[in-house]
C-alpha cells in the first residue's frame, strides 16, 4: 500500500500538508526529544510552531501541539467531526479500507497546523521512515537521530535494513542531519543522501559537541556556542540537542540567535524522559526507554547521576520488544523489581504488554536472589511503590507504563 491511502485521504482534504514548512525527525531513539527541543528553540524566537509527537502518555491531545500547547478538547472534537465523512469516503472511494488510527491523527495535525497558519511544523516519524504516514511531507530538513534494534517485524532483521527504511525521510536537494555513529550504518545514510543530492550534516564531522561536567560546547561551521547548559537530564539529551541546533542553524530562512538557544535550553521539561519527580519522601525517576538502545543510554546516565546506586525498578515491556536485552541492562542497577502489565491495547483489543510471568522468569533465571513483586495494574503498582523503603524508584520499560504511573501519581502532562 505504501503511502497511497494517506495521500488519497489528504487529497480529499485539499492537501493541507503541501502548504507548510517542516522539519522531519526520525531514528530509533531520541526522535521525540529531538522534535520537542527543535520546536522549543524555534518557539523561543517567536515563531508559531506546530509539533507532533507519539505516543501520548496520558491524553491523546498531547500528540498535536501548537507552541507546545496541546490542541484543546473542543478543537480536537471539532476536527474529528470534520474528518468523519472524509474517513468514510476513503473507505468507499479508495481500495485500502479505512485510514489507520495514526493516519487520522496525522491528517488532523496537518489540518490544524495549516488552519492555524504555523510558520513551521516539527513532525516526528511514527514508525520507520520511508513508509511512515508522515513521509508525505517535503521537509526543509530531515533528522535521522540514530539507528538501533527496534520494530524488526516491520523494519527488517538487520541494522542495514532498518537504516535504509529510516533514511527514507531524506529528501532530494534538501538538508539532512544525522547523529548515526556506526560506520556501516552511517554509510547507508551517506549513500542515500548522495543519491538524492541532499546536503548531509554528520555529527562528529560537520558539527561537533564537547561535553563537560555540567555543560557542553557546540561547533558548526563558523558557529561556536560555548558553555551551554541543559535543563533535561542525561548525556543522550545533549546529543539530541545538538541535532536540533544543527537543523535550525541550517535553515537560512529562520534566524535564531545563539543567545536565544542558550536561554531556551534552560527551560525545557519533557515528561517521561529521565524525569525526576519528588512526591513526599520519594523521588520517582520516570523514563519511557523501551528498546535496548534507549535503555543503554538511560542506564549510562543513571550511573553518572547516581554512582554506585541501585534502584527498585517498576517495569512493563511491550510484547514486540527485546525484553531480555532490556533486562540484562537493568539488572546491574536493580535492587528489586515490581513487574506489571500496562493496560494499552491495539485497535482490535489485543493487549500490547508482555506477560509479567515471562519477565519474572527471565529475571529469576539471571538472578534468583533478587526480590520480584508482581502487580495487576497501575493502582496496584502505586500501593506497592508506597511500601518501598528506598528514596528513589525507577519507572521504565514503556511509555505506556510511564503514562499510567504518572496518572496514578497525580502528575499533569505539561511541556511548557
Amino acid at each position: 500500500m505504501r503511502l497511497e491511502r494517506i495521500s488519497f485521504f489528504l487529497s480529499l482534504l485539499n492537501n493541507p500538508h503541501q502548504k507548510l514548512k517542516y522539519i522531519h525527525v526520525g531514528g530509533t531513539a531520541g526522535k521525540g526529544s529531538t522534535s520537542f527541543i527543535t520546536a522549543s528553540i524555534l518557539e523561543a524566537v517567536g515563531y508559531k510552531v506546530g509539533l507532533t509527537i507519539s505516543p501520548h502518555l496520558q491524553k491523546i491531545t498531547e500528540r498535536i501541539l501548537l507552541n507546545r500547547t496541546p490542541i484543546s478538547d473542543d478543537q480536537f472534537i471539532y476536527y474529528v467531526n470534520r474528518l468523519k465523512p472524509v474517513i468514510e469516503r476513503v473507505k468507499i472511494e479508495g481500495k485500502w479500507g479505512y485510514p489507520s488510527y495514526f493516519e487520522i491523527l496525522i491528517a488532523l495535525s496537518f489540518m490544524y497546523f495549516y488552519e492555524n497558519k504555523v510558520d513551521i511544523a516539527v513532525i516526528e516519524v511514527g514508525l520507520g521512515g520511508n513508509l511512515d504516514a508522515t513521509n508525505v511531507i517535503k521537509p526543509e530538513v530531515s533528522i535521522v537521530t540514530n539507528i538501533g534494534w527496534d520494530h524488526m517485524d516491520w523494519l527488517g532483521n538487520s541494522l542495514v535494513k532498518i537504516a535504509t527504511e529510516k533514511a527514507g525521510i531524506i529528501k532530494p536537494s534538501k538538508i539532512a542531519v544525522t547523529g548515526v555513529t556506526q560506520k556501516n550504518i552511517k554509510r547507508v545514510i551517506m549513500d542515500k543522501a548522495k543519491e538524492l543530492n541532499a546536503d548531509l550534516l554528520v555529527l562528529g564531522k560537520d558539527f561537533k559537541v564537547k561535553k563537560h561536567q555540567n555543560s557542553f560546547d557546540y561547533f558548526f561551521k563558523n558557529t561556536q556556542i560555548k558553555n551551554l547548559k541543559l535543563s533535561l537530564q542525561g548525556d543522550f539529551q545533549i546529543t539530541n540537542t545538538v541535532l536540533a541546533i544543527t537543523a535550525i542553524k541550517s535553515l537560512s530562512s529562520f534566524n535564531v540567535s545563539d543567545d536565544t538557544i542558550r536561554k531556551a535550553l534552560l527551560k525545557l521539561h519533557f515528561p517521561g524522559r529521565l524525569e525526576s519527580v519528588n512526591i513526599r519522601d520519594k523521588t520517582f525517576i520516570i523514563d519511557g526507554a523501551h528498546n535496548p538502545m534507549k535503555m543503554k543510554a538511560l542506564v549510562s546516565s543513571l550511573k553518572k547521576i547516581f554512582p554506585n546506586q541501585k534502584f527498585p525498578i517498576v517495569i512493563s515491556i511491550k510484547k514486540d520488544k527485546d525484553y531480555r536485552k532490556i533486562l540484562d541492562l537493568l539488572l546491574p542497577i536493580a535492587s528489586e523489581f515490581i513487574v506489571t502489565e500496562f493496560e494499552k491495547v491495539t485497535d482490535t483489543g489485543v493487549k500490547l504488554a508482555r506477560k509479567s510471568k515471562e519477565i519474572i522468569s527471565y529475571i529469576n533465571k539471571i538472578d534468583s536472589n533478587i526480590k520480584v513483586t508482581t502487580t495487576k495494574n497501575a493502582m496496584d503498582t502505586f500501593h506497592a511503590m508506597q511500601r518501598i523503603i528506598d528514596n528513589h524508584i525507577l519507572v521504565t520499560g514503556s511509555l505506556y507504563l510511564v503514562g499510567e504511573i504518572r496518572e496514578v501519581l497525580g502528575l499533569k502532562w505539561d511541556i511548557r
